[in-house]
């Protein structure tokens, strides 16, 4: 944040850029008080949590429940509509709530924050996990690709 306070207040667009991408990882609003704000304007500031907002919004409707994703004890039938693993909707739910607070895929396709949700599922959850290793890295290109810079 101070990096891309400091690009701001030169006018170093290129460096503001990269700074604005690297910003994604954190919670901005949670970061310490920094003279180097006191340079920037309102419109500078609002354009990074735009940034911020966008992106996790967008990342959040991308995260859509997919019949390529089972579990093959608790992804059955009732009354003919398919219901998404337990896993799937403790990891959905996880994962709407940290993009919102750091919109990149950093943390929840790692294999800690995958296995809690594993925990939160049924014995076969974990390799139903595994076994959606290519959907799960498909929506983690498609998180990638989102603008990323102010």
């Amino acid at each position: 944040l101070r990096v891309y306070a400091i690009a701001c207040r030169f006018e170093l667009e290129e460096e503001s850029k990269i700074a604005s991408q690297h910003t994604l990882c954190i919670k901005v609003t949670e970061c310490p008080l920094s003279e180097d704000l006191k340079y920037i304007s309102a419109y500078q500031y609002h354009r990074l949590l735009d940034l911020q907002r966008r992106r996790a919004k967008m990342a959040q409707d991308l995260i859509v429940y997919r019949d390529e994703v089972k579990c093959m004890m608790c992804n059955g039938t009732h009354y003919g509509a398919f219901y998404p693993p337990k896993w799937w909707k403790d990891w959905e739910a996880r994962a709407k709530a940290e993009l919102h607070e750091r919109p990149t895929t950093d943390v929840i396709f790692s294999w800690s924050f995958l296995a809690e949700s594993a925990k939160a599922g049924c014995e076969r959850c974990g390799g139903s996990i595994v076994d959606a290793h290519v959907f799960l890295e498909k929506l983690r290109k498609g998180i990638d690709a989102l603008p990323s810079t102010i």
